[in-house]
């Protein structure tokens, strides 16, 4: 059983009043209806449709006395059994030995005896151990004859090709030449192409290669979307294909949707747009699910899922990328 419950299905406390619940239920329930989302992808509208049914049920338990009542008695004997008894009782120590103990008591009560053994100890120990500043040199090993020793040629030094753990220096990171970085967040008026500005509120709003698809009920998600584009950004990277690298340069394009629940795990993703070559396809597609889970989404949304689109750019023409926005 996870740590969900009805109460935070519907986000309300465990102690609201059924007026508290009908009215988390009404706002919930609007935003996941499907006169609301007729204009979303079909998986959007699925995705949808299994939270409105979660939200239903929900409902129907703790709009009820009686069904709210024995949910509640579910709910505690639940937690009392997950939750541990008290603490394990302290491991119990080992019995000492008869004769260590009675060792131990005989030199306690003969002190002087203790201290010549002591001193036996030291002193045995000081001459079987050498200090530091000594140490035995192993008898040096005789020199062969001159006429026996070869000479041996200097080896020429070999040639060591550096590993890129980046795409190649010669594509590069901006919009209108080599390759692109990618599903890229331009807000404002800046040229800057990796910046990440603005509430990307509303529902359908472009920002540069990201679009947001869903309603983002009016939240700042510009920081969250950034740390979102730096991770996808960072795994599309190391599995660009050689076709997309120098010498071959191979120019494509692919568009990708889904969604991120409030959880930070991907859902509904699908291709949108291929670009003829799976290779591309599939590392665009990697860039994705090898980022997932992302961090949870911001604690002041609370609508079901945030709905994205990518583009991911190989070694884009400038009328490719579209007109900057000013």
């Amino acid at each position: 059983m996870s740590d969900e419950t009805y109460y935070t299905v519907l986000n309300v406390p465990e102690t609201a009043s059924l007026t508290e619940i009908k009215t988390a239920y009404r706002g919930l329930i609007k935003q996941v209806h499907p006169d609301t989302l007729s204009n979303l992808a079909p998986y959007l509208r699925h995705i949808a449709e299994e939270k409105a049914k979660e939200i239903t049920e929900a409902y129907s338990v703790l709009s009820s006395s009686s069904k709210r009542k024995e949910y509640d008695r579910q709910l505690a004997e639940y937690r009392r059994q997950a939750t541990p008894h008290g603490p394990p009782p302290p491991p119990t120590p080992a019995p000492q030995q008869p004769m260590v103990a009675g060792l131990w008591r005989w030199l306690s009560e003969h002190p002087i005896f203790s201290l010549v053994i002591l001193a036996f100890f030291v002193w045995l120990i000081t001459t079987l151990v050498p200090s530091k500043g000594t140490s035995r040199q192993a008898p040096a090993e005789p020199t062969q004859p001159p006429s026996v020793v070869k000479e041996v040629a200097p080896a020429e030094p070999s040639e060591h090709k550096p590993v890129r753990t980046h795409p190649p220096s010669s594509i590069d990171t901006g919009p209108t030449k080599g390759m692109s970085s990618g599903p890229e967040l331009n807000r404002g008026s800046s040229d800057h192409h990796d910046g990440a500005g603005g509430d990307y509120g509303g529902s359908a709003r472009t920002a540069g290669n990201l679009e947001v698809l869903s309603d983002t009920q009016g939240v700042d998600f510009g920081p969250y979307l950034s740390r979102v584009l730096q991770a996808v950004r960072m795994n599309w990277y190391n599995l660009i294909p050689e076709a997309a690298r120098p010498p071959l340069l191979e120019r494509g394009k692919v568009s990708i949707e889904f969604a991120i629940l409030p959880d930070g795990k991907v859902a509904g993703m699908r291709i949108a747009s291929p670009s003829g070559d799976v290779t591309l396809d599939r590392a665009a597609w990697g860039g994705i699910t090898a980022s997932n889970p992302f961090a949870p989404l911001p604690s002041e949304f609370h609508g079901p899922y945030l709905a994205l689109r990518f583009k991911f750019y190989y070694n884009p023409a400038k009328e490719d990328m579209g007109p900057r926005r000013e």
